[in-house]
């Protein structure tokens, strides 16, 4: 059903970002990568609105405790949390 193709798109994207960020990396490296793996090229336009979109996807996956954040060489790098 169309429900469990959206749901399937999301958790693919979620996998995508968790796995870019296996090395830490800033937004821009990560939207870069996404737009690598789906074969977009980048616009203004795609920039805005597939950056809203993985910025929301970060924002989502760090509320779950799935991603993290470090600040170095004044960057801001996400990435996947330590174990601990």
């Amino acid at each position: 059903a169309l429900a469990d193709l959206n749901r399937e798109a999301i958790l693919k994207l979620q996998r995508l970002i968790i796995d870019i960020c296996a090395e830490p990396g800033t937004f821009e490296e990560i939207l870069r990568s996404v737009f690598t793996e789906y074969g977009m090229l980048m616009t203004a336009q795609t920039y805005a609105l597939t950056g809203s979109t993985v910025r929301s996807y970060i924002s989502g996956l760090y509320s779950d405790g799935k991603l993290t954040y470090v600040f170095e060489d004044n960057r801001m790098l996400w990435k996947i949390p330590d174990v601990k």
